[in-house]
């Protein structure tokens, strides 16, 4: 499985690794929206896309992914920080970041895991 959700301290933690897929980020949404579901409160969400490989996900998968996240209902306003160290990914993370249109989940990308839990932290 090349992706971990490990949910701490009010926070949702995704880790992506290998060659990442669009069937994967669905598989891991999937998971996520299960681990969601009954909770009065969603958490924020950390993405660590650190250690993937992009090969196989394409601009379309990103826009499938996108369309999903537009048409749930948060139970609250969530943030999503997205942690990319590579030009690659980092150009993937703000087209999936410009593609959100749901205005309950805010998105931003970060170069620096530090930053990214500084800022979901903030929120708090």
């Amino acid at each position: 499985m090349p992706y971990s959700i490990q949910p701490s301290a009010g926070l949702l933690t995704v880790e992506y690794s290998g060659t990442l897929t669009g069937t994967d980020i669905h598989d891991s949404i999937n998971e996520l929206e299960s681990l969601v579901q009954s909770l009065e409160q969603w958490p924020d969400n950390l993405v660590d896309m650190r250690s993937i490989e992009l090969s196989a996900l394409t601009f379309p998968d990103l826009m499938s992914v996108a369309k999903r996240r537009e048409a749930v209902i948060p139970p609250n306003p969530i943030r999503t920080a997205i942690v990319a160290d590579q030009p690659a990914t980092m150009g993937f993370a703000r087209m999936f970041q410009s593609l959100n249109h749901n205005p309950k989940i805010t998105i931003q990308v970060f170069g620096d895991l530090a930053e990214a839990v500084a800022w979901l932290h903030s929120a708090r």
